[in-house]
């Protein structure tokens, strides 16, 4: 029921938002969208597309306008020609170990330029997993910036690629 949550209520997608508007981002993709609040939120943004699972998601997003490319699907089908400033996952990945992720995590970069991956981790809670990106993403990335806590004992971190430092 996430996708009902207020942007407002949700300070770390705020910070987020923020974050990638300071860096004069000019492609964003987020996967597991949901209705598209955080793309919403990047009107400065040329190139803004979101990958969701969820048919009905998809749709939902599309009705409520705004500039944004909303796709069905998920980490296999971002196949973009042009570098992705900022690919977000955010919300989706803590019922799974980092085994699970890693491989997803490499192939996308294979596959893509991404020069940032958002990513969230929830330290302290009961029934989900506590990520630590530095064992899943590609040694080409390092974490340049951690925020929070926030509600629940999340953080967002951003990985940068080291030849974009």
């Amino acid at each position: 029921m996430w996708h009902i949550s207020p942007y407002e209520l949700r300070e770390y997608l705020q910070q987020v938002s923020v974050y990638i508007r300071n860096a004069n981002a000019q492609v964003v993709v987020d996967i597991g969208c949901g209705l598209g609040e955080l793309l919403r939120s990047l009107k400065g943004v040329q190139n803004r597309i979101g990958y969701d699972v969820n048919r009905n998601v998809i749709e939902a997003a599309r009705s409520l306008g705004g500039g944004i490319c909303f796709k069905e699907g998920s980490f296999s089908d971002v196949s973009l020609q042009q570098p992705i400033d900022f690919l977000v996952t955010l919300n989706f990945m803590h019922g799974s170990p980092e085994k699970v992720w890693r491989q997803t995590y490499h192939e996308i970069a294979e596959k893509n330029d991404i020069r940032h991956f958002v990513v969230d981790t929830l330290i302290g809670r009961e029934n989900c997993y506590s990520l630590d990106f530095s064992k899943i993403l590609p040694e080409s990335y390092e974490r340049i910036s951690r925020m929070g806590p926030f509600r629940n004992g999340r953080y967002v971190e951003i990985y940068a690629k080291r030849d974009n430092l």
